[in-house]
């Protein structure tokens, strides 16, 4: 449910870092006993591993929409989110990707087959693997665990912690930097703007990018994505980078 008006205060630094090792021991459980589920089981281990504990921890404070600050963030920052959403993802896999392909194992290989290439229609897919995340794992690792830490830690201090911490839950060394950079440009998102719908935007699009682009029927465009680098990275840095600055002006005077 998404709240109007602005944030409440956050959970508190305590509650934040316990969140962290459980979170990581629920993903455990969650994913032993969903997986072959398939993606009803990326729904479910979504759900009790992420969105759950953040929401149970967040009505201590407050109501748990505007703890969490899944609230209506300004225009402004709604603009910026879209084009991160639409061009980030480029700039993660013309960059980064390369870096790091050598490093992916084939079991991680194999597990996002199963997910991407299953038999599911596309649309089911999109819901689960890019809308579904997108909310759940921002209400924990943004809306509750970044913006609790950010009293103590400070914008960027909150900013690296809550992203290292999201790259590990991926459970991938290979893919690290790549998560890591993703999780900086979302809780910086969540930080500055005063809102966690901006991060799940770009994170939904993100993780769309990567469903879509993973499909045989499109295997032409994502060739050509490819093919084309001089003519679409130049237009992918400057559309993220308008974007970031967009949600990096603050929500209201005074924000850090």
């Amino acid at each position: 449910m998404l709240s109007t008006g602005p944030s409440a205060q956050p959970v508190g630094p305590v509650a934040a870092l316990l969140l962290m090792p459980l979170a990581f021991v629920l993903v455990a459980l969650a994913g032993a006993l969903t997986w072959r589920w398939g993606l009803a089981g990326v729904v479910a281990a979504q759900a009790v591993a992420f969105a759950l504990p953040a929401w149970l921890v967040a009505r201590s404070p407050g109501p748990p929409a505007r703890t969490l600050a899944l609230v209506l963030p300004s225009g402004r920052a709604l603009l910026g989110a879209a084009l991160l959403a639409v061009t980030y993802w480029y700039l993660s896999a013309a960059l980064l990707a390369p870096l790091v392909d050598d490093l992916v194992t084939e079991r991680e290989t194999e597990m996002l087959a199963e997910q991407f290439f299953g038999p599911e229609p596309l649309a089911i897919k999109l819901l689960v693997l890019a809308a579904v995340p997108a909310v759940c794992e921002e209400l924990l690792v943004r809306g509750a665990i970044a913006r609790g830490l950010r009293p103590r830690l400070g914008l960027f201090g909150a900013a690296l912690l809550s992203s290292l911490y999201f790259a590990a839950l991926h459970g991938s060394i290979a893919r690290l930097p790549i998560t890591f950079a993703l999780g900086m440009v979302l809780a910086i998102a969540t930080l500055r703007s005063g809102s966690v719908v901006p991060a799940m935007l770009i994170h939904a699009g993100n993780n769309a990018a990567a469903v879509l682009l993973t499909q045989p029927s499109l295997a032409g465009a994502a060739r050509m994505l490819g093919d084309q680098a001089a003519l679409f990275l130049p237009a992918a840095v400057i559309s993220s980078g308008i974007g970031l600055w967009l949600v990096w002006q603050p929500a209201s005077p005074g924000t850090d």
